[in-house]
């Protein structure tokens, strides 16, 4: 998936920024939890909730901001109010004490109100007269830590248990879970040599660093440091040896990763050393992984592109004529996996020159689609994607195959070193480890 591709700004954060996070939660404790679309929408408490409520330390209070009295005259909020107060309130009684739940009527200038607003929990005015109306959850921890959700949005029902035990997991573990971060693209600050300048981090880059525990790590790495939550690798290009075995065995011991490998990166400065445009052009600006990702049961072609007619997105042309640009795709609800957490609440997202993945055969993995082409694509060389001048001629000799390629997925399951022989030379291993060659991967969303 191009790393950047046409993502605009604030999609590439909001994702990535949403698969870190999640993959955080979802691999600690919500792992098998699935959106709650039964016709009844009837919840069961998924048991990775129960796992967070047993793991809370210190009592965690939280404050349910409803206005009882106005919604009696407003029954769908009077409905889904009373669901959620069920909810919360199955919560506690399963929390064992350590979640101290307090229901409050905000009635307008009263004290309570004010703690709404001083909570982040915003008033939504309701009737003629503009009452204002109260509908969300805030809480604290004991060491003055809060997280609120503002409002409880019945078009995200779905999302109510998810949204809930995330609040709770934030406040039983204030500490920033530590995400160490490898690209070979100049995505963190530095020196620029071509500008000269001082060079500015991506947006993502930076706001994950005021979310995580951000420590950068760059393509020589020799170890993965074992409080690392997440390992995010962004077109990870020419990583020496010691880097992919220390990789590997972060794998192997049950570490979570992010990985977004790429046949053609645009932000791929490669080639661009001498200033000579066609070198630049013609550069190899992919990041495959081979060994790691076929060890992890997953295969990728770096010398192929999905064009898709049904995502396809209108350019301009240099004589600024609209054109169809089978390689820049706008993927819509369609291509995303409705019952997982991840995606669910996605309602477009554009990528550029995206690969695509696929199970290897008798891999004992599950691999799981997050998003997809429609069938009406084709992989196509990359070669036809270096020098493109004019995105029509995408269309020539274009043949749809008829079924959907993976452009991004979670691998979970039994996988096996790519290492079998052991370390690589030059890699020593602290005394008492061994190398692991084989384990359970908990999660690799790609």
């Amino acid at each position: 998936m191009n790393k950047r591709s046409t993502l605009g700004g604030g999609t590439l954060l909001a994702l990535a920024l949403l698969f870190i996070g999640l993959t955080i939660l979802f691999n600690y404790a919500l792992r098998g939890w699935r959106l709650d679309l039964t016709q009844n929408r009837l919840y069961t408490i998924a048991p990775g909730t129960d796992r967070i409520l047993a793991s809370i330390k210190e009592p965690i209070n939280l404050y349910f901001f409803f206005s009882e009295k106005t919604a009696g005259q407003l029954p769908e909020f009077k409905t889904y109010g009373a669901r959620v107060r069920d909810f919360l309130e199955e919560l506690s009684a399963r929390s064992g004490g350590k979640l101290r739940l307090h229901a409050i009527d905000p009635q307008p200038f009263s004290e309570e109100e004010d703690r709404a607003s001083e909570f982040g929990v915003r008033a939504t005015p309701v009737g003629p007269a503009g009452t204002p109306f109260y509908f969300g959850l805030a809480g604290t921890n004991s060491t003055d830590g809060r997280a609120a959700i503002e409002w409880f949005d019945d078009h995200k029902e779905q999302f109510l248990e998810y949204d809930v035990v995330k609040l709770v997991y934030q406040l039983a573990n204030p500490r920033k879970p530590v995400v160490a971060w490898l690209s070979s693209l100049p995505m963190g600050p530095g020196f620029d040599p071509q500008t000269g300048q001082m060079r500015q981090p991506w947006t993502v880059y930076s706001e994950a660093q005021q979310l995580f525990d951000l420590r950068p790590l760059d393509q020589t790495a020799p170890k993965i440091d074992p409080d690392v939550s997440v390992l995010v690798l962004v077109h990870p290009k020419d990583l020496s040896p010691a880097t992919q075995f220390a990789i590997d065995q972060y794998a192997l011991r049950g570490g979570h990763l992010l990985v977004f490998v790429d046949p053609l990166a645009q932000a791929d400065q490669s080639g661009e050393e001498g200033r000579n445009p066609m070198a630049a052009m013609g550069a190899d600006k992919s990041s495959h992984l081979k060994s790691l990702l076929e060890a992890w049961g997953v295969q990728f072609d770096p010398g192929e592109v999905i064009a898709d007619r049904g995502y396809a997105l209108t350019v301009s042309t240099r004589s600024g004529e609209p054109v169809e640009h089978l390689g820049f795709l706008g993927l819509g609800k369609d291509a995303f996996t409705a019952d997982d957490v991840i995606t669910a609440g996605l309602s477009n997202v554009n990528v550029a020159s995206a690969g695509y993945l696929e199970p290897l055969k008798d891999a004992k993995v599950r691999f799981e689609p997050l998003l997809q082409s429609s069938t009406d694509a084709e992989p196509l060389p990359v070669t036809r994607f270096r020098m493109l001048f004019d995105p029509a001629t995408l269309r020539d000799g274009f043949k749809p195959t008829g079924r959907r390629y993976t452009i991004a997925a979670r691998v979970s399951g039994n996988v096996h070193s790519a290492f079998p022989a052991g370390p690589p030379a030059g890699v020593t291993l602290p005394p008492g480890q061994a190398a692991l060659n084989a384990s359970r991967i908990s999660s690799a969303s790609v």
